[in-house]
């Protein structure tokens, strides 16, 4: 065999193997793309998680309370329902306690407007030891679907303007 049917050949099989490459990688994106659209990186640049720009503004510690207040921006879907965690230093989550004292007036399920809302206070409580952080999950009915996003995270701490 010539040394220019040997290349020829070499060359064919490179192309076939990087063809093939990409039919595998093609395979797996495809098979990922459902992890990728129900990422909430994905739903926020898309505009298509419930809320956005949460802010803590202050967080008073009182017992085995705390007391937050903040903002936060909604823009869609109904809310069904929440679930807050305390966790301590090992990563141990447990359930918390949760209650809103916002005015009666404050609908638990905000409707969607332009521009900022202030929440609170809402008031978590450490079930179990001392916690070192909460985090508070809110589930809402919205057009694709269920979902299910993380509010905030933050430490069990003071924290006054």
């Amino acid at each position: 065999m010539s040394i220019e049917r040997l290349q020829a050949a070499a060359r064919s099989t490179r192309r076939n193997m990087m063809l093939a490459a990409m039919i595998l990688l093609a395979g797996i994106a495809w098979a990922e793309r459902r992890k990728i659209t129900e990422s909430r990186a994905w739903r926020d640049v898309r505009g298509l998680t419930p809320f956005h720009n949460v802010t803590v503004d202050r967080a008073e510690v009182q017992g085995s309370d705390l007391r937050v207040w903040g903002g936060l921006e909604k823009r869609r879907c109904e809310k069904i329902g929440h679930v807050a965690y305390t966790s301590a230093a090992g990563g141990q989550r447990f359930v918390a306690g949760f209650r809103s004292e916002e005015p009666k007036e404050t609908p638990d399920d905000r409707p969607p407007v332009a521009g900022p809302q202030a929440f609170g206070p809402w008031v978590f409580t450490a079930l179990y030891g001392a916690p070192d952080h909460v985090s508070f999950w809110a589930l809402h009915r919205c057009p694709e679907g269920i979902q299910y996003n993380l509010v905030f995270r933050i430490p069990w701490a003071d924290r006054r303007p």
